[in-house]
């Protein structure tokens, strides 16, 4: 007969507790619900939103460059005053 190692057999069963601990987690993380109830309306409001900022900022920044050629037009006053020094 087979000699059994007591301290064996207790290293074994606890394994064995282990690895049904870690099944049974998993298995309750593979069942769980995770459905989220939607309000479509509401995602639809916020589309719009997001859309219209979107929108607005990309007109301000059209506005933008057209205000700075505007700006650049004019002539450079401290240009035009080295120049007329360097006449004298």
């Amino acid at each position: 007969m087979k000699e059994i190692n007591i301290d064996e057999l207790e290293d074994l069963k606890d394994e064995m507790d282990e690895m049904m601990f870690e099944s049974n987690e998993i298995n309750e993380m593979l069942n769980r619900d995770y459905t989220v109830d939607v309000d479509e309306s509401e995602i639809d409001e916020q589309l719009r939103d997001l859309d219209n900022e979107f929108f607005l900022e990309m007109m301000k920044n059209q506005k933008q460059p057209q205000q700075k050629e505007a700006i650049s037009n004019k002539p450079d006053l401290s240009m035009l005053a080295s120049r007329a020094q360097n006449i004298n």
